[in-house]
């Protein structure tokens, strides 16, 4: 009876598992297609607008004034006239003060906050001046108008309905949506199915956690590859359609204007400057390959290319231009780019891949949580709850924990620059670095009073304290409405991650055996990248759909459900005894412990000369240099966010199983060596190849690294009886600042060496780094030596 309900517990949890796997799938790819389908739409409105504006400003080269624009008003209803979607167009100043309107209302008041926060032209005229965003129910385009000194005088506002769009955009997605529907179907069907016909039980009566993984794993993993080969096709018919459509907006903006100064008696062959004029239509608009004019017979007039192209008729669209004076008749060609086209395409397909392996983690993580609770209610309550065995739940913990504190990451400055405002004479940019550099100041500050605390009080006052603070961070994040109040609450963040992030570490510490705080520390960090991994994708998400804001309260929620699950499902590793009260000669033996602990060869040498150039090189290369590198190198943002998570994927994977290594081996210091001499082995290959290929190698080596330095360091440093006497709570706070020390160093590192030349330099930081490593080996040694007295 108690299998039967266990069974029905499991295909529950396959079925809502499935659910949600293949919902975040699709919900993905409905974004990632009205995205594609709002760059489009909003590259043919900026021709139009673009048109509109370059008789703006050549009306200023001659004088003109932007306040006092006669004509104004017939220009801009030209403008609507040729994009017939627009709902409203508006000329303003660049501090959002409206000059001109469809609408004569508007004449006088402001752009709403959002549009003007996004109001940012000073730079110089690219090739695609424009930007737009969503600001409540409207989209809005943004183009500059410049004067004759290019200075940004004015911006045109376009604004068209967010609701068409999401109307057009599931009108194409339906055959996608309905696709994802029965791959679900069935694949929560095959599940649960297999649930049933597998056997689960060994004979001593227990169940087969590894069966149970591996069949969500196989059958999850079936639907999400098979729902990203389904989606592919339609996606690029829908892509194709949205593109074709969008397209012929501006090839009638450009019919219209050939048809008017052809009226005007100008025959085609005496056409001035129309070459470079449809190139700059081709170089704001992506989808567009080539513009072109030809005659009655198929002969090139004018256009972008050199010759007409030939191409698949699916991505050419012909128009009918009126005949010259002259009788000859001439016909618009544009052609869509395939090229563009099909990247769009293999873009989605990389996102349905990347979402298949973030739901990958969170499925993981799910099914470990509910088999460990499954396996408490079986197991004797007395045997669970002893020693080693209690550090499983630390990775559960360490999930949700970072889960609520990382889904905000990817928009910090972004939310800090929809805030900004002139604050204590600092500059755009050092205000916008201010929210982090606050919340990693206080974390970093906070780490070693929580060591203390941990040592008097043990892992739990710490860890709620946090939890209480944290929710107070995150609450006033999502409700600043300035500046000031946002770095004060990401102070607060930092300050209530400090005492939670360090009581988690001190849960782990706690555990009497050296083989149990490895291998909790171990589960710790899968669940910290595996949390970290979800959280972004999450949070980038949610963003898109709530706002910045609005995730802040969603991270409110795994904030509150963090702190349940420490409350309720976290048990103690062991009863210590209270510590007796300290005796008056307790300040002279505090005192030697702390100056064994500092003039310890074993804490010297793993904290200085291991953890400060393991974390320097991670963070300047991972976090400074490598986004730096990967942009210049025409990498787009997507794909390096693909790349960091390569570098959690090891630690996630790789993490467990040398946690179990590192609990079984004498000799720890080897291990150290071996990780760090990986991580090394990570800047000499970039040096020695300087390639984009070689880069996204050192990131994965970095990982495998970190899965083996993280561990073994903290194990190490736990282990020595130095650290016993100081306090396991103190020592790990000083750790974390060294940590910390060596993660603020890294990006001025990397910046200096970048005068040595970009490959040599962080080949000689390799060097030293290696070099630093050499002294960790020679410590430990002397270390060994003095211990066993030779």
């Amino acid at each position: 009876m108690q299998r039967q309900r266990m069974l029905l517990i499991f295909t529950a949890i396959a079925v809502l598992i499935t659910v949600v796997v293949l919902g975040f799938s699709g919900w993905l790819n409905i974004l990632s297609f009205k995205k594609n389908h709002v760059d489009s739409l909003v590259a043919g409105y900026a021709v139009a607008g673009g048109e509109t504006r370059r008789e703006i400003e050549y009306a200023l080269r001659y004088g003109k004034p932007v306040t006092n624009f006669y004509g104004m008003q017939e220009l801009l209803g030209k403008t609507a006239a040729y994009a017939p979607g627009l709902e409203n167009i508006r000329l303003a100043l660049p501090d959002g003060r409206v000059l001109y309107g469809m609408q004569a209302e508007d004449i006088g008041l402001r752009l709403p906050p959002g549009v003007i926060a996004k109001l940012d032209f000073q730079q110089e005229r690219a090739a695609r001046d424009y930007a737009y965003v969503l600001q409540e129910k409207d989209y809005h385009l943004l183009l500059p108008v410049r004067d004759r000194q290019e200075n940004w005088i004015a911006v045109l506002d376009m604004s068209f309905a967010a609701a068409d769009v999401d109307a057009e955009a599931e009108r194409q997605m339906g055959p996608i949506i309905r696709s994802m529907l029965l791959i679900a179907a069935a694949a929560a069907f095959c599940l649960g199915s297999l649930l049933w016909l597998v056997p689960l039980w060994a004979a001593d009566g227990s169940f087969r956690r590894r069966r149970i993984l591996f069949l969500f794993i196989a059958v999850l993993g079936a639907a999400q590859l098979s729902y990203a080969a389904a989606s592919t096709g339609a996606f690029k018919t829908a892509y194709l359609a949205i593109a074709q459509k969008n397209t012929l907006l501006s090839a009638t903006i450009i019919q219209q204007d050939v048809d008017r100064v052809i009226g005007m008696g100008v025959p085609y062959q005496r056409l001035r400057g129309v070459d470079e004029w449809l190139q700059r239509i081709v170089r704001s608009v992506p989808e567009l390959e080539t513009i072109y004019l030809s005659d009655a017979q198929g002969r090139l007039l004018h256009g972008t290319a050199a010759a007409a192209p030939s191409g698949e008729a699916a991505f050419q669209y012909s128009m009918p231009l009126r005949a010259d004076r002259s009788g000859v008749e001439a016909q618009l060609h544009v052609v869509l780019s395939k090229a563009y086209v099909e990247d769009k395409v293999n873009n989605i397909l990389l996102d349905a891949l990347t979402v298949s392996l973030i739901s990958f983690f969170f499925m993981v993580e799910v099914v470990l949580f509910v088999l460990r609770l499954l396996k408490l209610k079986l197991e004797d309550s007395e045997t669970e709850n002893g020693g080693a065995a209690d550090t499983n739940m630390i990775r559960s913990l360490a999930f949700l924990f970072f889960l609520a504190t990382d889904m905000s990451i990817s928009f910090i400055p972004m939310q800090m620059k929809n805030l900004l405002q002139p604050l204590w004479g600092l500059s755009k940019q050092t205000l916008v670095a201010l929210p982090i550099s606050a919340e990693m100041l206080c974390a970093s500050l906070t780490a070693i009073s929580t060591g203390f605390i941990i040592d008097k009080r043990g892992w739990r006052f710490p860890f709620f304290v946090g939890a209480a603070i944290l929710f107070v961070g995150v609450l006033l994040s999502g409700l600043a409405k300035s500046g000031e109040a946002f770095i004060l609450a990401r102070a607060l963040v930092g300050i209530g991650f400090g005492f939670a992030w360090m009581a988690m570490r001190g849960y782990v510490a706690a555990s009497p055996a050296a083989a149990g705080r490895a291998k909790g520390f171990a589960q710790m960090n899968a669940g910290i990248y595996a949390g970290n991994i979800c959280a972004c994708a999450f949070g980038a998400l949610l963003a898109e759909r709530l706002g910045y804001s609005g995730v802040f309260f969603v991270a409110l929620g795994v904030v509150a459900l963090t702190a349940a699950f420490a409350l309720w499902l976290v048990k103690d590793p062991d009863k210590e005894a209270p510590s007796a009260a300290p005796s008056p000669a307790a300040a002279t033996q505090v005192a030697r412990h702390w100056r064994t602990f500092f003039g310890d060869a074993g804490v010297i040498g793993v904290m200085l000369f291991v953890t400060v150039p393991s974390a320097l090189c991670l963070t300047g290369f991972l976090n400074y240099f490598f986004p730096i590198y990967s942009n210049q190198m025409g990498l787009s943002p997507a794909n390096i966010g693909r790349a960091f998570m390569l570098y959690g994927i090891c630690i996630v994977y790789l993490g467990p199983v040398m946690g179990k290594i590192i609990a079984r081996s004498n000799n720890i210091a080897r291990l150290i060596l071996v990780g760090s001499c990986v991580g090394v082995s990570a800047l000499l290959l970039f040096s020695w190849q300087g390639a984009m290929a070689a880069a996204i190698a050192a990131v994965a080596l970095f990982g495998i690294a970190d899965s083996i330095g993280f561990i073994a360091q903290n194990t190490f440093l736990l282990t020595l009886p130095a650290t016993k006497a100081f306090g396991e709570g103190k020592a790990l706070g000083f750790f974390s600042m060294t940590k910390k020390l060596g993660q603020m160093l890294g990006p001025v590192v990397f910046a200096w060496s970048a005068g040595l030349g970009q490959a040599a330099g962080i080949g000689w930081i390799g060097v030293a780094y290696f070099g630093a490593v050499l002294v960790f080996l020679w410590l430990s040694r002397r270390k060994a030596g003095e211990e066993t007295g030779c």
